[in-house]
């Protein structure tokens, strides 16, 4: 038999597989008979070598149903074998594959022969005889390509001889693989025949320098043309084939370093000179901005390709994955991070003004894989503070300066989400640079914020609850960084004053309280005392009003409805006095509410606020019968009318008592606004003192309800210089205090760390000569005094 295999059981153990080739005469035997235990190929089912221990003993297997037996052999057979003859068939077959030609023999009859020779000592002898033979076909392979150097298909020549000679290597290497598995496999000097193989091809082949140089020139244009889609139509295929196909190939043959240093440096060049060639026509266009976005496309498409290119799995992969990073490197540092100064001076302002998210976004990723996140972050915080100082320091943009912030943190926060991946430090610069750009304009934003919640607040008729909170919150964001949060304080009290007393019976009270809520999260109890006493008062007065209409004193005043709001000259802003001629009826309501007030409050004092004082009166027009709504100057010269239809600007001034200002705004307000229940005797919204006032009898309004109090109820510049005055002179107090209390605790203490103490102290922004303003009253006050002989020390005087 030329080849027998039997399987034996071992007591539910693994299958044993027993590979014995022996030349014999063909008979049959129960006995499987080994020459020499060491040529015996144990595998278990796993196909592994089993090591079997032998003293170098014959033996003969005697298998039972559950056992083997190993007994001396009582035959022992001979063998004679001629390696030169055996060999010219194992050359002939060689030779048959790799001349593409049919084999004599049968592949098992080839595979026998082998495995006889290197049982018989011959495998050394055997392995030289095969690398020879290899060395022999791969001199002329070399010999063949070598002639096709200058041909331009050379690397598609070399492709094919490349998968020919793997394909032939294969089909040599099935034939002596009992050699491979034994001979080669032991021996560690050597390699298995696909190695030597590889090898061989190397040295003789690609190793040769014409031959690689060409090669991986070869290689090099091809990628050019790939980065510069230069292929023809419908081949990019067949050549992202051929480039696999060869760059495995230097992989295989372990010298893909060679080529990866050319096509990095090949790399740098392609990419050093694109980004030159862009950033050269981006200085010169006008249009920077858009072609600073088009180059930033660009460079992620290319980072993009370079990720697929450096995938072997990939259609269009043919580089290996080891090479990715580096070569990534080079597009981010060629493309990014040598022109970022450039990209971000060009190109930033463009993006975000032009709300390009996407562009943005693209930005914020290419910079951050160059870890140049910073750059960014400067060139963002010196943009909001540029625009936000456009928009403070613009004393025309007053009116919209709140709005226009408003807004600007809007598209800010905008950024921050789709575009900055709302980064802490992006969070913070936005944080940073309305700090500094709001306060370039002391006191004059925390007043406009103020304003504009009063508008807002006074709105809530035509603007949703969840719009003002929202309004609100911003505000407040606004709000954190103006150092002039006690002129805030100011203008609010003042404005919310007027809300409560005014326009009481269309505000939000919620919305008042959310807001009073916020300023005292933000500043303390302290901040919003005075708030929240205001609105304390309002809920009293409710009650005690109440209470009043229930006494005897009420029937006092006739068919007029009284409504008197007490407030605590603490909680409230103050008010100039206005002292009208009050029609009898009028005052003797106020008698009535003073008798009734006093008789459980003594000790007491009211006084009438005749300026914060409203009416509604009702109207007998000829054409329908109107109620107006008025203030209390209003009322008392609408009134007048009652007794004539005409009257002089003299003789209302005489009768009423009102000073000049008040009397000209009030009569303004009946005469030539909105609704002109009286008729001015002169054309012209101003009023002289030469008119003469008429009832418009045609007056008529599609509205029952008219309200005639808009002008009365806006804020005059002077009232608004009042009120930075008395925060200014609130400011002083503060000032002087804080000096003594310092002065107090040190005893004695230089100026520069006086100053020092004072920043920390002062809630406020204030200047060096203010605080030297203030050093300089308290000295001549004797609370402080210099010392004699150091001019900035400073003693505090016990």
């Amino acid at each position: 038999m030329n080849s027998l295999r039997k399987t034996f059981s071992l007591k539910g153990k693994k299958n044993l597989y027993f590979n014995n080739h022996l030349e014999r005469n063909k008979r049959a035997k129960t006995d499987l008979a080994f020459n020499k235990m060491n040529d015996v190929n144990m595998y278990n089912a796993d196909n592994n070598l089993l090591g079997f221990p032998t003293d170098g003993k014959q033996f003969e297997i005697k298998t039972t149903r559950k056992k083997i037996e190993f007994c001396p052999l009582q035959d022992i057979p001979t063998l004679t074998i001629n390696f030169d003859m055996e060999w010219k068939r194992l050359k002939t077959a060689m030779d048959a594959i790799y001349n593409s030609t049919p084999l004599s023999d049968s592949l098992e009859e080839l595979y026998t022969l082998c495995e006889n020779l290197c049982k018989y000592n011959y495998a050394s002898k055997l392995y030289e005889n095969i690398k020879n033979e290899l060395i022999n076909y791969l001199k002329q392979e070399f010999i063949n390509i070598s002639a096709k150097l200058e041909d331009e298909n050379f690397i598609v020549s070399l492709s094919s001889l490349w998968i020919s000679f793997c394909k032939k290597l294969i089909m040599i290497r099935s034939i002596f693989l009992y050699l491979d598995r034994t001979y080669a496999l032991r021996e560690i000097k050597i390699g298995s025949l696909w190695s030597l193989g590889l090898e061989l091809f190397k040295t003789y082949v690609v190793n040769i320098t014409n031959i690689r140089i060409k090669t991986i020139n070869d290689l090099l244009q091809f990628i050019e043309c790939d980065r510069q889609k230069n292929f023809m139509a419908g081949n990019e295929k067949n050549t992202y084939i051929l480039l696999r196909t060869i760059i495995k190939m230097f992989i295989d043959l372990n010298i893909y370093e060679d080529f990866e240093i050319s096509f990095l440096d090949a790399s740098t060049e392609f990419y050093r000179n694109e980004s030159r060639s862009y950033i050269n026509k981006i200085t010169v266009a006008t249009n920077h901005g858009q072609l600073i976005a088009e180059y930033l496309q660009r460079v992620e498409a290319y980072l993009n390709e370079e990720v697929e290119r450096c995938n072997l799995g990939c259609y269009n992969g043919y580089v290996d994955s080891i090479t990715r990073k580096n070569v990534t490197s080079i597009v981010e540092n060629e493309m990014i991070k040598n022109y970022i100064n450039v990209i971000l001076e060009k190109g930033f302002d463009h993006l975000i003004n032009t709300k390009s998210y996407t562009d943005l976004n693209r930005l914020y990723n290419l910079v951050n894989r160059v870890d140049l996140l910073e750059s960014l972050r400067v060139y963002f915080c010196n943009y909001i503070k540029k625009t936000g100082s456009f928009y403070v320091l613009d004393s025309s943009k007053d009116p919209i300066m709140i709005q226009s912030l408003l807004d600007f943190k809007k598209d800010l926060d905008d950024v921050l989400e789709l575009s900055f991946s709302n980064n802490e430090r992006f969070v913070n610069t936005v944080k940073e640079g309305f700090e500094t750009f709001i306060n370039e304009r002391q006191n004059k934003p925390a007043e406009l914020i103020s304003k504009y919640i009063d508008s807002k607040l006074r709105q809530v008729r035509n603007i949703p609850e969840e719009t003002i909170e929202e309004i609100q919150e911003r505000c407040m964001f606004l709000f954190r960084f103006i150092n002039g949060k006690d002129i805030f304080e100011a203008y609010y009290k003042k404005d919310l004053s007027k809300r409560l007393l005014l326009f009481s019976k269309s505000i939000n009270i919620d919305l008042e309280k959310s807001m009073i809520a916020k300023l005292k999260d933000e500043c303390g109890g302290g901040y919003t005392s005075k708030l929240e006493g205001m609105f304390k008062d309002m809920s009293i007065s409710k009650d005690l009003i109440a209470e009043f209409n229930k006494t005897a004193e009420c029937s006092r005043i006739g068919n007029i409805s009284l409504y008197v709001n007490v407030l605590t000259s603490g909680f409230w802003p103050s008010y100039p006095q206005s002292n009208y001629n009050m029609p009898k009826e009028l005052l003797e309501c106020q008698n009535t509410f003073s008798d009734f007030y006093l008789k459980s409050h003594s000790g007491r004092v009211l006084q009438w606020q005749n300026s914060l004082g409203f009416c509604v009166l009702k109207a007998d027009f000829p054409k329908s019968p109107k109620e107006l709504i008025v203030s209390l100057a209003q009322a008392i010269i609408l009134l007048l009318f009652n007794n004539g239809e005409v009257l002089t600007y003299r003789e209302i001034e005489a009768v009423t008592q009102m000073n000049t200002k008040e009397l000209k705004k009030s009569l303004q307000s009946l005469s030539c606004g909105k609704y002109k229940v009286l008729i001015k005797s002169t054309e012209g919204k101003n009023v002289i003192e030469s008119d003469s006032f008429a009832f418009n009898k045609d007056f008529e309004s599609a509205s029952r309800v008219l309200k005639i109090n808009s002008i009365q109820a806006k804020e005059s510049l002077e009232e608004r210089k009042t009120t930075r005055e008395k925060v200014f002179k609130d400011r002083q107090y503060q000032i002087d205090a804080a000096i003594v209390r310092i002065m107090k605790a040190r005893k004695t203490i230089s100026h520069p760390i006086l100053l020092s103490e004072l920043f920390k102290q002062l809630k406020f922004s204030i200047m060096p000569q203010d605080i030297k303003t203030r050093i300089e009253s308290l000295i001549e006050r004797d609370y402080i005094k210099r010392d004699l002989a150091n001019n900035t020390i400073y003693h505090y005087v016990l």
